[in-house]
């Protein structure tokens, strides 16, 4: 239970948030406020940018006002620029969800086995993945895998109990950031955007997605102690 504490440490809040595709198609959930943000963050930006001349400035006005226009319109520029990610990320999301559907983001199987043994099924899902190592367990409850690629991504197994001998599992796919990478898009896009920015890809997510959940569905009947499964040959790998 330590080694699953101190690995823990290794997977973003990011990764690990609910992502629920539905409400990404409601008209309201991304209001003017999110876009203006990023707008906002964009003209920071490029005062940054420009920090040096408006330093200058204090030393001699008449030079900050001959640039004014130019500190002014890289700015504007760039919050534009921020904008116009933030709608492509947005639109990339509503084309891969009507050519892939929802699954191709969240998927989930309802797998007659108690939560112990559906936990069993899930770690033999994930290992049967190439490269991949998982990087955080908890018991009947999640598992999160590091699958090497570029960049790495972080496979995210749920698993809830609907009922005494019936197990829920969600599998959501997500690239992988380090923590300064993840904050930075945080700060400067906003929660939302982020979330779309880790899950719209070329189509890598989905596949990984669907490559477990295939397993999942073909072993319905799972017995590990018959299949030859023994959970402690595969040590949980910490990364970097």
């Amino acid at each position: 239970m330590n080694s699953n504490l101190q690995l823990a440490t290794r997977v973003n809040s990011a990764e690990l948030a609910n992502f629920s595709p539905f409400q990404y198609l409601d008209p309201s959930f991304y209001t003017l406020r999110d876009y203006f943000g990023c707008f906002l963050r964009g003209v920071s930006c490029g005062l940054i940018l420009n920090a040096p001349v408006i330093l200058l400035g204090i030393v001699s006005p008449s030079l900050l006002i001959g640039m004014f226009p130019c500190i002014a319109g890289i700015s504007c520029l760039l919050g534009v620029i921020f904008v116009a990610v933030a709608s492509s990320f947005r639109s990339g999301f509503l084309d891969q969800l009507s050519r892939g559907g929802v699954a191709a983001f969240l998927t989930y199987e309802d797998v007659n086995l108690p939560a112990s043994h559906a936990f069993e099924l899930c770690l033999a899902a994930a290992m049967q993945i190439r490269s991949a190592l998982i990087v955080q367990s908890q018991e009947c409850q999640r598992i999160c895998v590091r699958v090497k690629s570029v960049p790495d991504r972080t496979i995210v197994i749920r698993l809830d109990s609907l009922r005494k001998g019936k197990t829920r599992i969600s599998i959501d796919c997500v690239k992988h950031w380090n923590p300064i990478q993840a904050k930075l898009v945080r700060q400067l896009f906003g929660r939302k955007f982020e979330q779309l920015f880790l899950r719209v890809d070329d189509g890598q997510n989905a596949e990984l997605i669907a490559k477990t959940a295939d397993f999942i569905k073909e072993t319905p009947n799972w017995d590990y102690m018959y299949e030859g499964f023994k959970p402690p040959t595969k040590q949980l790998a910490s990364v970097r």
